[in-house]
């Protein structure tokens, strides 16, 4: 977002009208969906000249992480900063301000240098991003301190069983609950309870809601 472009703060009592951007359709799908849950308070747009603020999903880009003693790989260094850097790419023409959805300190430097400003771990939950989202529709700039700690105490960890992470493996991709039980050798009521149980530990509404939600907390890879 140019310094020079007007911010275009909503009404009191008018919604936050948010673009998402991302290029993963399932990713966008399900931000949609969570989104959804916070009723009147936002909306969603399809153009930039009618959203106060954009929303951005990086997607599954992960940072090398270096071992002790060793350096990181230069060619695996090289394809993490392009991949980042393509995932960045849609900041450079917004004339809103954009908070963006990514996995660690590093990528937040990244993303606040290409123009964004919100940075926000990807594993936090719609309340977070929504406050994000405010902060910055107001002029701000944020960044979560989970980023910066590597971790969000306020967030709960996730503990799937090992039955519970087979299904969610499945959900990926794309198994029905009868395809789920014939796989695992489990009755179809069975397999609905294991998703019902997905769905309630990661405060998801929808299947797929599910499995985004468990990608952006590194419990599967999409």
């Amino acid at each position: 977002m140019s310094n020079t472009s007007p911010l275009r703060r909503p009404n009191v009592g008018e919604p936050l009208r948010i673009m998402l951007l991302g290029r993963d359709p399932l990713a966008k799908s399900a931000l949609a969906a969570q989104l959804a849950h916070l009723g009147r308070d936002v909306a969603l747009e399809d153009r930039e000249t009618h959203a106060h603020v954009a929303l951005l999903d990086v997607g599954p880009v992960t940072s090398p992480v270096p071992t002790p003693g060793k350096r990181v790989d230069a060619d695996v260094a090289k394809a993490s900063r392009h991949q980042l850097d393509e995932a960045l790419s849609q900041l450079a023409e917004l004339k809103i301000p954009a908070v963006v959805l990514l996995a660690d300190e590093p990528q937040a430097r990244a993303a606040v240098s290409k123009g964004a400003r919100g940075a926000v771990r990807r594993t936090a939950d719609v309340i977070r991003i929504k406050a994000a989202l405010d902060a910055v529709a107001s002029g701000l700039t944020v960044v979560d301190f989970a980023l910066v700690q590597g971790k969000n105490e306020s967030e709960p960890e996730t503990h799937l069983t090992a039955r519970e992470q087979e299904v969610v493996e499945l959900l990926v991709q794309g198994f029905s609950n009868r395809r789920i039980a014939k796989r695992l050798g489990i009755s179809e009521h069975t397999a609905k309870f294991h998703v019902n149980g997905i769905l309630l530990k990661l405060g998801a509404g929808t299947r797929t809601e599910a499995v985004v939600i468990a990608a952006r907390r590194g419990l599967v890879m999409i």
